[in-house]
């Protein structure tokens, strides 16, 4: 998402990260295991660790 690529769509991420074709990138995608709430709890510990503790937490 944080990135210069104009277009976030597979092809060009693909193309970005040096694939030459984005059906690796999609397989990868749709048949990992993905925990949506593990995701959830990982993104928001990076996103207070960059803002470096000027975040007070929504979990009180």
């Amino acid at each position: 998402m944080l990135s210069e690529i104009k277009r976030k769509s597979l092809p060009e991420i693909a193309k970005a990260v040096g694939l030459h074709d984005a059906q690796p990138l999609q397989n990868f995608l749709t048949n990992s295991p993905w925990s949506v709430e593990d995701l959830r709890d990982r993104r928001l510990e990076l996103t207070l660790l960059m803002l470096e503790g000027r975040f007070i937490s929504y979990k009180k």
